[in-house]
């Protein structure tokens, strides 16, 4: 019943948007990575795993599509799902003692609390793995007391196979929870500490049979951490002191917060943190009272076992592996709460105690609702990808299969949909080899991610790849001579390298695809005046910056917005960055009209909070046939009726509009250059 239940409640974020799709697109885009390893281990080919990275979820995944329709990303997904599901099946076995409905009630929230959740609605799995396998192993630690020395083995035997899971699944740092629950655990029992006097452990460490296993024991956790396939230290180095995604605060991790966003310096913030908080600490407090008389219950031993490894991390370990320390301690942490305040104070639920009966029940009323509602509140939001642009690159599959490619985008899924091939991505926080920005156009500048085109590239960059995949906006760079098209849909352009990549010069560009010239100051004066030479520009063009929409770029569903560029007669190219879940309709007042499909291509936490907004894709053509002043309107689609009912709240993410009178470049003198968009230059 309880798995049952869980499995519906983890549909829940494809009910609402009403697709099924990949979860986390736009707000954790790991998944595009472990998709595309999972692909190099079921083909051998595509992008390889980092060396040490546990690849026990990515090798089952790969398995499974050996299924005739089993295809990777729905195995994967319902991978994480299944994770999620078995959680809740093991905090069922950890709240035995309660009755029934109260302890169905418990085993949802202890599988599937606020933290858990969030990272389900991101498809990480190694947190939500490495949680079930603790709360497992936890639940496992008093059985082995009762029995018999010679049947002791056979009991831990299940404790090694839920260590192992860890391992191919979060990698041996994973090992610090459970090592330190069991200790936590021993140092409980008086009859260990008995034996830890310094006379009883100097006797066994002077055996030379303990003192040599030992070295050989350190010896081999040594190389498996920087040798071999296992080796992860230095992957766990740079992963470990990461601040990515931001600070998360540790109430988040006692069940109640009500908000999508479990980030502190997301773009959602929770209402009342300090009341929320001041709820979860108390029931904290109550609950470890409650437990007070069982110090040899192995939960709240646990508990405290994973604050006092989170506080010894605190001042060296950065903020994203601080959140995964409190994923993998919620389930444990609602064991403890949960099971005290449904459990009712000593001596049973008495409503003639009174004043403490009502206080109680109030509290673990108020408890119990704010953490359901945590809980709801993110899978109703979840992020599930539609099938948007990417679709279409499956008609490019079989040109470049075997073949490498450049796709000139900042989206980490791009080698998950052109499975085959041996993609590369251009990405600032993960450095590709082979793809070397362009120091005068980065792939990240200040003002946000930038416009990824065939000037983000060096030459040596652009020769070690067959293909390269742009947008088919107008709004991009020229390409250069030694590619050619061979293909294109109506969002992209497959191009073929047919000579030899070479460099071309352009002038600081930042994160757009043509530097407009100033040459009132700085560098526009001096290649206008000091550089010999011909530049290729853009035809005329208008661009309207994101706030210029109005009332505001970003939209809930049915929202509108508009926007107001000044244009000549003729014909132009609208090429416009935007994130859509749901899709809208973009209409002009000359009559042109528009319906975009949902599409949340390439959109990630970088670009969302710095107000950049991705790629450039092709809007569209529209004939003005008198100057003035053209109005482009956006209507984000109605919501759906369970959307409505539930308050969905994604929203359509607006950004710059460029109109582009026709796509032919043309050349000029440098001495020309003031004033237009410039694409790059050749020197005399």
């Amino acid at each position: 019943m309880a798995g049952l239940i869980a499995a519906l409640l983890l549909s829940t974020p494809f009910l609402i948007s009403g697709q099924w799709g990949l979860l986390g697109m736009g707000y954790n885009n790991d998944l595009g990575l472990h998709l595309a390893w999972t692909e190099w281990l079921r083909s051998g080919f595509g992008t390889e795993p980092s060396d040490g990275y546990p690849l026990g979820p990515h090798g089952l995944t790969a398995a499974l599509t050996a299924i005739p329709g089993f295809e990777i990303g729905k195995v994967f997904i319902g991978q994480v799902g299944a994770i999620a599901v078995l959680a809740v099946m093991t905090g069922w076995a950890a709240v035995e003692p309660l009755g029934r409905w109260r302890r169905l009630l418990a085993a949802l929230l202890i599988g599937l609390p606020y933290l858990m959740v969030s990272y389900y609605a991101q498809a990480a799995f190694k947190e939500l793995a490495a949680a079930m396998f603790l709360l497992a192993f936890v639940i496992a630690l008093p059985r082995l007391t009762p029995m018999p020395g010679e049947r002791r083995f056979r009991a831990a035997f299940p404790l090694l196979v839920l260590l192992l899971g860890i391992v191919f699944t979060y990698s041996f740092p994973g090992l610090a929870w459970p090592a330190a629950a069991l200790l936590a655990w021993l140092l409980a029992d008086p009859g260990f500490r008995a034996r830890l006097r310094p006379a009883s452990v100097w006797n066994r460490l002077k055996r030379p049979v303990v003192w040599v296993t030992g070295l050989i024991v350190l010896g081999l956790l040594a190389g498996l951490a920087f040798l071999g396939p296992f080796g992860f230290g230095d992957a766990f180095s740079e992963v470990a002191t990461s601040d990515a995604f931001g600070p998360v605060s540790v109430l988040e991790g006692l069940g109640i917060w009500l908000t999508s966003d479990y980030r502190l310096a997301g773009n959602l913030d929770t209402p009342v943190p300090a009341l929320l908080g001041a709820i979860s600490v108390l029931a904290l407090l109550v609950s470890l009272w409650w437990w007070r008389k069982q110090p040899r219950s192995p939960y709240p031993l646990a508990f405290l076992a994973c604050a006092v490894l989170y506080l010894i991390s605190l001042p060296w370990v950065g903020d994203y592996s601080l959140a995964k320390a409190l994923v993998i301690a919620a389930p444990v942490t609602m064991v403890v709460i949960l099971t005290a305040l449904l459990s009712g104070p000593r001596g049973g639920w008495k409503p003639s105690q009174g004043m403490d009966f009502g206080a109680w029940v109030t509290l673990a009323t108020v408890f119990v609702v704010g953490a359901m509602a945590s809980s709801l509140i993110v899978l109703r939001d979840a992020s599930v990808a539609p099938p948007g642009h990417a679709k279409e690159l499956g008609a490019f599959k079989k040109e470049v299969k075997g073949k490498t490619v450049l796709y000139a985008d900042q989206d980490r899924f791009a080698p998950y949909y052109l499975t085959g091939a041996k993609v590369s991505v251009p990405l600032a926080e993960f450095p590709d080899p082979n793809v070397v920005e362009n120091p005068k156009k980065p792939f990240q500048g200040d003002t946000g991610q930038g416009v990824i085109d065939f000037d983000s590239f060096d030459g040596e960059s652009l020769q070690n790849f067959d293909y390269v995949i742009t947008s088919s906006a107008a709004f991009q760079s020229e390409a250069p001579p030694f590619f050619e098209e061979v293909d294109r849909t109506n969002s992209y352009i497959l191009w073929k390298r047919v000579d030899e990549a070479v460099n071309r010069p352009i002038l600081n560009e930042s994160t757009l695809p043509a530097r407009l010239v100033d040459c009132s100051q700085g560098g526009g004066a001096y290649f206008s005046t000091e550089v010999d030479g011909t530049a290729t520009l853009f035809p005329k063009t208008v661009l309207a910056l994101r706030d210029r929409w109005t009332p505001s770029p970003d939209l809930k569903a049915g929202d509108s917005a508009s926007l107001t560029l000044n244009l000549t007669p003729g014909f132009w190219w609208l090429s416009m960055q935007y994130f859509t879940p749901r899709g809208f309709t973009l209409t002009t007042d000359t009559g042109f009209k528009r319906i975009f499909k949902p599409a949340i291509d390439g959109q990630r936490l970088a670009n969302q909070e710095t107000g950049s907004n991705g790629q450039y894709w092709q809007a569209g053509v529209i004939h003005v046939k008198k100057a003035g002043p053209v109005t482009i309107t956006v209507d984000a689609k109605d919501p759906s009726a369970i959307q409505r009912l539930t308050g969905y709240s994604r929203a359509t993410k607006l950004g710059r509009v460029a109109a582009m009178l026709g796509q032919g470049r043309r050349k000029v003198a440098m001495n020309q250059i003031c004033g237009q968009w410039v694409d790059w230059f050749r020197r005399v």
